[in-house]
């Protein structure tokens, strides 16, 4: 029904790199618990922030990340990994001027209790920040 995939541009930078609801599963809220799933792993593994890049104009895009929370990141301010992805959407054709970058700042609570398990070994259940993972699916199916 659909999914959100989670790049990592640095050990510390995880990208929203896509998020996609099959149509005939739209408008049910799908795309709105796969994108509070991933900013809730991303909190409690330790994360900072989340980025993505979407469509500035789009009115299910831009709009409907920042009643999520997410904010939009100056061009100035990217940081250099941030700022490849940007080019790279540009080099496939994709208008610089009609795309965004933005970002979600993770809960300072949800990281500190995190910080609180991963110090200790035996309560760790969850990939570390540094661990060996380039990328991250969330998906939902099923019957509704």
């Amino acid at each position: 029904m659909g999914f959100a995939l989670v790049q990592m541009l640095a050990d510390d930078l995880p990208h929203l790199d896509e998020l996609d609801v099959d149509p005939s599963h739209g408008r049910r809220g799908l795309g709105t618990a796969l994108v509070r799933a991933v900013c809730k792993w991303a909190a409690v593994s330790g994360y900072i922030m989340l980025t993505l890049t979407t469509f500035r104009d789009v009115p299910w895009n831009f709009p409907f990340y920042t009643r999520l929370g997410f904010v939009e990141i100056p061009r100035e301010a990217l940081r250099p990994e941030l700022s490849n992805v940007a080019s790279e959407e540009a080099r496939r054709g994709l208008d610089p001027n009609t795309r965004v970058a933005m970002e979600y700042r993770c809960e300072t609570s949800v990281i500190r209790k995190r910080l609180f398990f991963a110090a200790s070994p035996r309560l760790r259940n969850n990939p570390t920040p540094s661990s060996d993972y380039a990328t991250r699916r969330f998906s939902v199916s099923g019957k509704e």
